[in-house]
């Protein structure tokens, strides 16, 4: 029953022309009572934790198939997507990290292999896996934080409904041309 969404025509042609829609999205987001200006702050100053992330992964599972919210994000449809297990997988890790761990940007875990070692047992994950996601997650946050300082993106957290169609249109194609090819394959590994 969580794939019914309410028809609306512009949204669909816009996703079905791999346009994204922004106002579904924002909707989708505005659920899960983020404080946008906090999360802002924290990746601009390079202090966004893997708590954080745990967090915020765990309320975007909640709104639905991933696969679905990326239909709405310009330039993601065709993003490929991994299988239900690896967003598990990722949970299951979360869940294996202590509090020291989970507070910091991954650099303990990075400084000291036996903490590695001890995640990958406690989740069930490669040892290769988790030092991946690590490696991921800093790469992640060094986007995030160029993004979040981005003067291209300034309006990344505005209310899509309050935007011109002109602003739009330019957050969609700021949205397209700001990431490499390589940066879409990274930010599909968190997915």
């Amino acid at each position: 029953m969580d794939d019914y969404e309410p028809f609306e025509a512009k949204g669909f042609v816009s996703r079905m022309l791999g346009m994204g829609d922004v106002d579904a999205l924002y909707k989708k987001v505005s659920e899960l009572n983020l404080n946008e200006k906090e999360i802002v702050d924290k990746l601009s100053k390079g202090k966004y934790t893997l708590k954080d992330f745990s967090t915020h992964y765990q309320q975007i599972l909640s709104l639905g198939p991933i696969g679905k919210l990326l239909e709405m994000v310009p330039g993601f449809s065709n993003v490929p997507l991994p299988s239900e297990n690896q967003f598990k997988k990722l949970v299951y890790m979360f869940d294996s990290l202590s509090k020291k761990e989970l507070n910091s940007d991954g650099s303990i875990l990075e400084n000291e292999p036996s903490r590695i070692m001890r995640v990958a047992k406690g989740s069930g994950i490669p040892y290769k896996e988790v030092l991946d996601f690590i490696d991921q997650f800093k790469k992640m946050s060094q986007l995030m934080k160029k993004l979040s300082t981005d003067p291209l993106f300034g309006n990344f957290f505005q209310d899509p409904s309050k935007m011109s169609l002109a602003q739009k249109s330019k957050m969609k194609q700021n949205s397209k041309n700001f990431m490499s090819s390589e940066m879409m394959n990274n930010l599909s590994r968190f997915l």
